[in-house]
């Protein structure tokens, strides 16, 4: 797992899906709006707990991208 960090993760997933995203920064986490309408929000800390918090991250958004049929 490179050093790119959760974010680098998420993004890097949707760059390769072609979907469209925004990163709203706020408070602890930030938060990643995507879809064509960025109906879709996926939450993640700015700082990770654990060592599998980038595969987590990962996970979560083709979990997202798969079952919405993105």
């Amino acid at each position: 797992m490179t050093r790119r960090g959760q974010l680098g993760v998420v993004t890097g997933e949707l760059d390769a899906a072609g979907v469209p995203y925004r990163v709203l920064q706020g408070g602890k986490h930030l938060k990643v709006k995507f879809g064509q309408r960025l109906e879709h929000l996926l939450v993640i800390s700015r700082t990770p707990s654990d060592r599998r918090a980038d595969r987590n991250a990962r996970a979560g958004v083709r979990r997202a991208l798969r079952g919405q049929a993105i």
